[in-house]
């Protein structure tokens, strides 16, 4: 997927294109003809959906619903202005959004095809043409905002990319949403506490709210090795006395879904038996215990499967300016493809052999963040992760946080990054602690592991997970993109900074526009969210929007210029912004804050 600004004429039309012009759509054949180039499937092959030939393969009947709705945003960007747009698809079954101002091209965007995905999403400047890597919604200028909200929005709506894991029942499609054994119980672990969260997922309402998985971490197999006879993993029998398949029975009955835990080396992170050369094996296994979801790790890797060159992951390497790794051993040459290491190697025999399966199991790279894993991720599972392990403190939630807000770019439907697993209810984390580090999991569309025992958790951080606002945003299914970074507070923007992240974030949903606000500081101080300083809400200028706080659900009627708001240490407030609305109050300035070209740590 890219999305360039250019200048100078687009192309011209292809299969079928809609105009706007004059207020109204004039020559608007591009349904018609999407109807007549539509094949007879709906469903994506269950292949790999990155290949060029499923893009002319595969148009199925969700495209004319997508079509739709992209002229529907045109025309609700462009009323009322003097604007100009079209919408249109070539040859090659692109679709291409464009926006004029008289007689010049102002903007244009272009979706490829499905199947194709969304590995980057690129900005052109005008005048020069370089490339940024953008990982936020931001504009190179004031006047392409609307425009850039606009493509942004039609590329994670309908359009279903799918990765190599995507079934005609869209699991993966959305964030994982679930429970994990191993930041409660570490290697302490047996069925009985298995069925436990499973039965508190139900009675605390996590079920209703949206949690389905309840994840099996290391230690649930006996130690000395495989059957000799068949080469299973063989699960221990003090733990788990009815065997995974007993337990996964006892999980589907409850109207819930199970996982399970794997590594992609010789043993498990803690010591037990894992699947590197034993992939078929292992996936048919799995599939026959019924598992539902595979949590796959990256511990004890073979000698001879340890890759050529080391990638610059900011944690595990000297770091330098903004995230950069200049002391970095063995750095791979410009332009390294880390899709041929020998890490992406070994996640895709999994991922092939999980394919080759008759059972949908959700696919989980546990991959750290090592070489490059959200260059390939997409096409291997439908998570990878972005760092190390979380720990239950502040300091390790903002350090991922920090790393996470450079790499949603590569975030939408199909792939997302994955910030670990949730300490909400660990350690000695602050109420408002904990409602930051969820809100900013859900906003950046990390899958949402709960990582506590149920059975003792406060009923107040049992809100904190069920809230509606945010899991609504997390698993929208028209907005694939996650929110991301339009400012950055304490620090200048793009600044990498484990201690003071990006504090402002916007995105779009089916509810309206999330946006957050959060104190990076170890004291209260006060934050300021301004309309005309969010990408979203900035067409409106000063103007008023209808606000809901997202913590207490009270809506606030119409709010002119923006909310500010004093905020203890580490808080985060939050608001789902609706339609616009006129007489509102609060009154506050329009920012003098220049916008500014935003880019990925890549570029820096």
């Amino acid at each position: 997927m890219q999305i360039p600004i250019v200048a100078g004429a687009g192309p011209g039309p292809g299969l079928g294109s809609c105009a706007w012009k004059e207020q109204e759509w004039q020559d608007c054949d591009l349904v018609e003809q999407m109807r007549e180039m539509t094949m007879t499937t709906s469903t994506p092959p269950t292949a790999s959906l990155w290949s060029a030939t499923s893009t002319s393969a595969w148009m199925g009947e969700w495209t004319e619903t997508w079509i739709v709705w992209i002229r529907e945003e045109v025309q609700r960007l462009m009323m009322g202005t003097e604007m100009d747009g079209r919408v249109e698809m070539d040859a090659d079954g692109d679709v291409h959004g464009h926006i004029f101002s008289g007689s010049s091209l102002s903007g244009s965007g272009s979706g490829s095809g499905p199947g194709l995905g969304f590995e980057s999403a690129k900005l052109w400047s005008s005048s020069s043409g370089d490339s940024l890597s953008l990982s936020t919604k931001q504009v190179l200028v004031n006047m392409y905002t609307s425009l850039l909200v606009f493509l942004f929005s039609f590329a994670g709506t309908q359009l279903e990319v799918g990765n190599a894991l995507a079934e005609r029942n869209t699991v993966g499609k959305l964030p994982a949403l679930g429970w994990n054994s191993w930041n409660a119980f570490n290697c302490d672990v047996d069925e009985a506490k298995i069925m436990t969260a499973a039965s508190q997922m139900v009675t605390l309402g996590l079920k209703d709210a949206g949690y389905e998985y309840v994840n099996i971490d290391d230690c649930w197999s006996i130690k000395s090795g495989r059957n000799s006879t068949t080469k299973q993993i063989i699960p221990d029998p003090t733990k788990f006395p009815d065997g995974i398949s007993g337990t996964a029975d006892k999980i589907h009955a409850l109207g819930l879904k199970i996982g399970i835990y794997s590594s992609a080396g010789t043993q498990t992170c803690a010591g037990y038996p894992a699947s590197i050369g034993y992939e078929d094996i292992d996936a048919a296994t799995f599939a026959a215990w019924g598992i539902d979801y595979l949590k796959y790790d990256n511990c004890n890797i073979p000698q001879n499967w340890t890759d050529t060159y080391t990638s610059c992951v900011p944690e595990y390497n000297w770091v330098g300016p903004n995230g950069t790794c200049p002391g970095t051993t063995n750095a791979p040459p410009p332009g390294y493809d880390w899709s041929t290491s020998n890490s992406a190697e070994r996640f895709r025999r999994m991922r092939d052999a999980l394919m080759a399966q008759n059972r949908t199991i959700l696919y989980s790279l546990c991959e750290w963040g090592y070489a490059e894993v959200w260059s390939w991720g997409n096409e291997t599972g439908s998570s990878w992760r972005t760092t190390g392990d979380i720990e239950p403190n502040w300091d390790r939630i903002t350090t991922i946080m920090n790393e996470n807000s450079f790499l949603l770019n590569t975030v939408n439907f199909w792939g997302h990054g994955d910030a670990d697993m949730l300490e909400v209810g660990n350690g000695d984390l602050t109420l408002e602690e904990n409602r930051s580090h969820f809100a900013f999991w859900a906003a950046m569309k990390s899958p949402v592991i709960i990582g506590t025992s149920l059975d003792t958790i406060a009923q107040n951080l049992v809100d904190i997970l069920s809230n509606r606002y945010l899991l609504g945003f997390s698993q929208d299914g028209r907005y694939g993109a996650p929110a991301m970074p339009y400012k950055w507070g304490v620090n200048p923007d793009w600044t990498f900074n484990a201690t003071n992240p990006a504090e402002y974030w916007s995105g779009p949903s089916e509810m309206g526009t999330l946006v957050l606000a959060f104190n990076s500081l170890s004291v209260a101080a006060e934050r300021e969210i301004l309309w005309s300083e969010v990408p979203e809400l900035s067409y409106n200028g000063n103007g008023g929007f209808e606000a809901t706080d997202i913590w207490s659900g009270k809506a606030l009627g119409c709010i002119s210029g923006g909310i500010s708001r004093n905020l203890t240490a580490h808080d985060t407030m939050g608001f789902m912004i609706t339609g616009t609305c006129e007489g509102g109050g609060g009154g506050h300035r329009r920012s003098k804050l220049g916008r500014q070209a935003f880019r990925s740590r890549d570029s820096l």
